[in-house]
């Protein structure tokens, strides 16, 4: 994928190994600015559900030129009202090494810190110490990524 969102190759193949080995899965082949700011991101799913995730790029994450994300957010209460909420996070451009909090409110996460890309959304599930609104929930949540340590010049 590039900083735009744009997929330069994508597979998906259904392996066997052995645990506490390593197999070559699938190859991509990158030349050029492809390759300098290619962003690379694998899933590994077991039974359906994704078990892992990994993120690769060939030069310094100072060295991409990300785009804005364009996060889109859709939250909804669980079980309990006030009690326990799943955040979905999608995006229109990759956004890498995400941090999520809710401000002044020292919540539990399911995860605070992951890679969102295109068409692959994450799903988070907080649970703030005492009841919160859905609402109040939107208005101190807190996403930042890698794209927003960094400068950007007018386009």
């Amino acid at each position: 994928t590039t900083p735009d969102g744009n997929i330069i190759a994508s597979g998906r193949e259904q392996v066997s190994f052995a645990g506490n080995s390593n197999t070559d899965v699938y190859t991509i082949g990158l030349a050029g600015d492809d390759q300098e700011q290619a962003i690379i991101m694998a899933w590994l799913e077991c039974g359906g559900q994704k078990v892992s995730t990994n993120l690769a790029h060939f030069s310094r994450p100072k060295n991409l030129i990300l785009r804005e994300p364009e996060y889109s957010m859709e939250i909804r209460g669980e079980d309990d009202p006030g009690d326990c909420f799943t955040i979905r996070i999608t995006v229109k451009k990759p956004a890498l090494y995400v941090f999520t909090d809710l401000r002044n409110v020292d919540a539990n996460w399911s995860d605070r810190y992951f890679h969102i890309m295109p068409g692959r959304p994450v799903d988070l599930v907080v649970r703030p110490p005492k009841p919160m609104t859905m609402e109040s929930v939107r208005e101190q949540l807190v996403i930042k990524s890698l794209y927003d340590t960094f400068e950007h010049p007018a386009r």
